[in-house]
């Protein structure tokens, strides 16, 4: 059976005569109450004219929270006309017939509208640390490392960050989610720093600890940097230069050695646009020799301290994220930045 998709505003029936329809061979075959032999009965007829009248049409929402209400357009002057002629219907020459002899029924068309289960989408997410990375190197006093030390204690623009640690594996490394360590007397044992211990057999002379990780803000507003105790050298590098180009100039938070009642102090502002985007941090601190300790911290705009010496782990300090997706990058080895 042929298949047409015609308008009726094409065939000139928009205004058709329900006379001339009803009373044509089309009409007549499909609602004429005449018993012929074989023919369908007009209960059948009918029937098949209700369906052939009623257009579903699916709607399937889109991935959205809100389903927003379907609209129903009943005002189409000249609706498009689709679906195949019963095989009875000999005398209809194409569906738009069969479709204007089934409304002498008195079937007016109508439209059914089906909205399709909302569909979901899984998306694969990143795994994030929370904490910062760590790590310590135990250098000798009579080292090249060890007298750069020195040298930048007693002249702290002398500070070489990337001469001293430039191609050093660490001794130790890791994640912690707490940073800093009191001022410890008895520098001939292992330094205790971020509730841990240096390896044993190691003495506190020349160490050097460095924390790396990712700032991700939960609010605008003001974030500070804190230094409270510095024994003996420390700085902060802050956004892309704690990633690369890390050197003293770069840094925005200098401490010499000192204990400081009003710590020192370096702000960076969170537009409210940049809530949740991560900021990238790097924190050195070195021992000239002797005894040593550091006292450090960052408070978010709230006046917490989502990072310090008794801090726990929170989704505003990360370490590194893996996974699809993630703005915050796995750091590159230790000894291998500058």
């Amino acid at each position: 059976m042929t298949k047409y998709s015609l308008t009726l505003a094409a065939l000139g029936l928009a205004g058709f005569s329900a006379a001339s329809i009803c009373n044509n061979n089309c009409g007549r075959q499909v609602i004429g109450t005449a018993v012929v032999p074989g023919k369908l009965p007009v209960e059948s007829r009918q029937a098949m004219c209700s369906s052939f009248l009623a257009t579903t049409t699916t709607v399937t929402p889109g991935v959205v929270t809100q389903t927003p209400a379907v609209v129903y357009n009943r005002a189409a002057a000249s609706p498009t006309v689709t679906g195949d002629v019963p095989a009875y219907a000999t005398n209809c020459a194409n569906n738009v017939d069969y479709w204007s002899a089934c409304q002498c029924f008195g079937i007016t068309p109508t439209t059914v509208t089906v909205t399709a289960a909302t569909p979901t989408t899984t998306l694969a997410v990143p795994t994030c640390t929370q904490g910062v990375e760590y790590a310590l190197w135990v250098f000798q006093q009579y080292s090249a490392e060890g007298a750069s030390l020195q040298n930048a204690y007693y002249n702290f623009a002398l500070l070489d960050r990337n001469a001293i640690l430039a191609g050093k594996t660490p001794l130790a490394s890791g994640v912690v989610a707490q940073v800093g360590a009191y001022e410890q007397g008895d520098y001939s044992k292992p330094f205790k720093f971020d509730g841990i211990s240096a390896p044993d057999g190691t003495a506190m002379p020349y160490n050097v600890i460095e924390h790396r990780g990712y700032v991700v803000p939960a609010a605008a507003g003001s974030y500070e940097v804190h230094f409270s105790l510095v024994d003996d050298l420390a700085a902060v590098w802050i956004g892309e230069h704690a990633k690369s180009g890390i050197t003293v100039d770069q840094s925005v938070l200098k401490a010499p050695l000192g204990t400081y009642n009003n710590p020192l102090v370096y702000s960076f502002t969170v537009a409210a646009a940049d809530v949740g985007k991560p900021i990238p941090i790097r924190v050195f601190w070195g021992n000239a020799g002797g005894p040593g300790g550091h006292l450090w911290s960052i408070v978010d705009p709230t006046g917490a301290e989502i990072l310090g010496l008794n801090s726990q782990k929170n989704s505003q300090i990360v370490a590194s994220c893996s996974g699809p997706g993630t703005d915050v990058p796995e750091w590159p080895a230790w000894g291998t930045e500058s």
